[in-house]
């Protein structure tokens, strides 16, 4: 227990308030830093387009000017 907690990291949240954690000034410094928001942010969008394009490109199907792959080539 301290008298004078200092903040450590804030804790953010995609599905409501976020929250701060707070340690005493001695354990402050062995304290991990936290991810950046924008960073995790950035990567769930990446992650987002990569899974939409392979959704894409297991959708689609020969279309008439496709090669047959029974056919051989001239």
């Amino acid at each position: 227990m301290t008298t004078a907690p200092v903040l450590v990291r804030e804790v953010h949240s995609n599905s409501g308030p976020g929250w701060n954690v707070y340690a005493c000034p001695d354990c402050a410094p062995y304290f991990p830093p936290g991810p950046d928001p924008l960073e995790v942010i950035e990567a769930a969008r990446r992650r987002r387009a990569e899974e939409a394009d392979r959704r894409v490109i297991s959708r689609r199907r020969p279309g008439p000017d496709d090669p047959s792959p029974m056919t051989r080539a001239r």
